[in-house]
């Protein structure tokens, strides 16, 4: 009878070769699943960077009365973001005080423009 056996070390030898090639495909999946929280992130914040920011141009004239103390407020509810006050803009509209932002995130050398607005009423 031939009872064929496997050692250790073929065992372990095996189990490297699996590592060796499982691991590169789990880091790259998850390193992809940590930018897409960052991009979801910065977009959230925007977007309630936006909305605060436009309330606040339309009700509350002592703390964003200028276009420049808007953007400024704006940056502060970002809600940890890094937004830099040159990406929102502020404007009139029909629906009342219009604020927009836009920034930029790179993702795997690749840039995405994310956008949001918030209109206000006077």
């Amino acid at each position: 009878m031939n009872h064929s056996r496997t050692t250790p070390s073929c065992e372990s030898a095996s189990a490297a070769v699996e590592i060796a090639i499982i691991a590169p495909v789990f880091l790259t999946l998850l390193f992809a699943a940590f930018q897409g929280a960052l991009m979801l992130w910065t977009q959230i914040g925007l977007q309630h960077a936006t909305e605060r920011a436009a309330r606040c141009a339309a009700i509350d004239a002592s703390l964003c009365g200028s276009a420049d103390l808007v953007k400024a407020y704006a940056v502060t509810q970002a809600l940890a973001a890094k937004i830099p006050d040159s990406s929102f803009t502020l404007s009139n509209a029909s629906c009342g005080r219009l604020i927009t932002g836009t920034t930029t995130v790179k993702i795997f050398s690749t840039n995405f423009t994310l956008n949001a607005s918030s209109c206000f009423p006077h």
